[in-house]
């Protein structure tokens, strides 16, 4: 099913307390003792992403001004049912603008968790975070299932699209014609459901992007799609 701006992020800062203790659950230390780690690491031990806090002051050269930062995301603990390990584990990161960030890790180690998470899909159980933008028109997810209508032509999504984006019949029509091109998307009028796996992949890339988001998002976005 196809995503509304409603189920985009909502352009603040999103923050939850640390869970409550339990007995078989040590609680994740206090968001005041983690401080923003430029960049990421994980660990690849079946605990999820995962860096590690630090209740000192980072070195001068790991500060990132917050006017730099398009994406920060600090202490991020997510979980799915109680007792169960954290997915996102004291994860924290930071993109800056103008920049190309990837995230590399093994099946089921929280990747689509944490993008989930950074578009408000589902709330975290501690962390905060932070994107710099001022409407949730601004960002653009492409998740990581197929999001068309079968139902509907190319011409259709993007039209269907566009008016959630609240462009211009002109402005829809340019992005169009421009990304049919850039992209080798099939004739316009051809219905999604008719299309391959690699298809719609793109087509879905298309409808992201058609608005010019400032912060774009992508899941998997390269699955099922040629090299060429």
């Amino acid at each position: 099913m196809a995503p509304t701006p409603a189920e985009m992020s909502s352009p603040v800062t999103l923050s939850t307390p640390p869970p409550t203790p339990s007995p078989e659950t040590p609680p994740p230390p206090y968001l005041s003792e983690i401080q923003p780690i430029p960049g990421t690491a994980f660990t690849d031990d079946n605990m999820g992403l995962e860096t590690k806090a630090s209740t000192a002051t980072p070195p001068a050269s790991m500060l990132t001004e917050t006017s730099n930062v398009s994406l920060s995301v600090n202490g991020a603990y997510k979980r799915y049912d109680k007792g169960e390990p954290f997915v996102l584990k004291n994860f924290c990161m930071s993109v800056e603008h103008n920049s190309i960030y990837a995230l590399l890790g093994a099946s089921g180690c929280g990747k689509t968790t944490l993008l989930s998470a950074i578009v408000n899909k589902f709330p975290l159980d501690a962390g905060t975070i932070h994107l710099s933008i001022s409407s949730k028109r601004q960002l653009g997810f492409m998740p990581q299932q197929i999001a068309l209508y079968e139902e509907f032509s190319i011409r259709e999504m993007f039209q269907y699209f566009g008016i959630l984006y609240s462009m211009s019949q002109r402005e829809i029509d340019r992005e169009l014609h421009k990304l049919v091109a850039i992209l080798s998307l099939p004739d316009p009028d051809s219905l999604c459901g008719s299309l391959s796996g690699g298809q719609q992949r793109r087509v879905s890339a298309a409808v992201t992007m058609m608005h010019s988001p400032q912060l774009l998002i992508l899941d998997e976005p390269t699955a099922g799609i040629d090299p060429q």
